[in-house]
């Protein structure tokens, strides 16, 4: 015969949520009183600021620049991308989205980097010029040596 259950039976107590609520309650009552209170003082014209606080500058509307790293291929997708191995600004000529054809100027790269190696690359081909205009004429001398 079995004698009682009693010893199964745990005692659960309550859980205190009224004191959570309560203090969950003044937490936020608190804090709408802060920010009323903030929001009424905060507008008041009584309030200033130094001059040496302040930055001014002068705004210029004009084209946007952006600098970003392009390598020369064109990914056509709803945000085309362009990657290059050197850094410099790009001007975009062409939106995301708009139809473009064959031989389109889409974007021109202006980087510093490149611009220096052209202009080395330039006075080395002017160099290699007037070398082989030397050589031309001294070639030509020659000839002219033999044929007197």
């Amino acid at each position: 015969m079995i004698q009682d259950t009693s010893g199964q039976d745990n005692i659960i107590e309550p859980a205190k949520t009224g004191r959570i609520k309560y203090v969950l309650f003044l937490f936020v009552f608190i804090a709408l009183v802060f920010v009323a209170y903030n929001l009424a003082t905060g507008n008041s014209a009584d309030q200033s600021v130094k001059r040496s606080r302040l930055q001014i500058a002068t705004l210029q509307r004009g084209e946007l620049v952006r600098d970003i790293l392009a390598s020369g291929k064109v990914i056509a997708a709803n945000a085309p991308q362009i990657y290059a191995p050197v850094e410099g600004y790009v001007d975009l000529f062409v939106k995301a989205g708009d139809t473009v054809v064959i031989d389109q100027l889409i974007a021109r790269l202006e980087s510093p980097e490149l611009e220096t190696q052209l202009k080395q690359q330039s006075s080395e081909l002017d160099s290699l010029k007037g070398e082989l205009a030397r050589k031309e004429l001294d070639a030509r001398r020659q000839t002219l040596q033999l044929t007197k």
